[in-house]
């Protein structure tokens, strides 16, 4: 159960700063900021469903994105903003010192944000695999 309700995550920036880092870089891709992958896949996405006649899922699809820009921007103002809890549990993989959850968050990290860099990176090879 640690992870599971809001109040698990105050004072994570506190308790676990790398930790709460990496988990604001995830939910800002999510939300689709720049400069981070998520905004791209959403602009590919978007553009995509407008250029085939599908504006009306796009634009429902928008307007997802800006309802869950509250959830995912009320959990980092938990994580930062709010004292941690007298009997708050430490964060499970991270802080044990797991050396491979850590490389693995910080290979996702690292991607995400290369990604939302240079957007073309993986686009271009993609294209230079599937056309001839």
């Amino acid at each position: 159960g640690i992870g599971v309700e809001l109040s698990d995550y105050s004072g994570l920036g506190r308790r676990a700063p790398w930790a709460a880092f990496i988990m604001s870089v995830m939910m800002l891709s999510l939300v689709g900021i720049p400069p981070f992958g998520g905004f791209f896949a959403k602009y590919y996405v978007f553009s995509a469903a407008i250029r085939s006649g599908m504006t009306m899922y796009a634009i429902l699809g928008m307007i997802a994105t800006l309802i869950s820009v509250y959830f995912y921007l009320r959990v980092m103002v938990v994580m930062y903003f709010r004292d941690p809890e007298a009997d708050a549990a430490p964060v499970a993989a991270v802080a044990s010192g797991n050396v491979t959850a850590w490389a693995g968050l910080w290979l996702a990290t690292i991607g995400i944000t290369v990604l939302g860099l240079v957007p073309t990176l993986l686009t271009d090879m993609a294209k230079a695999f599937y056309l001839p």
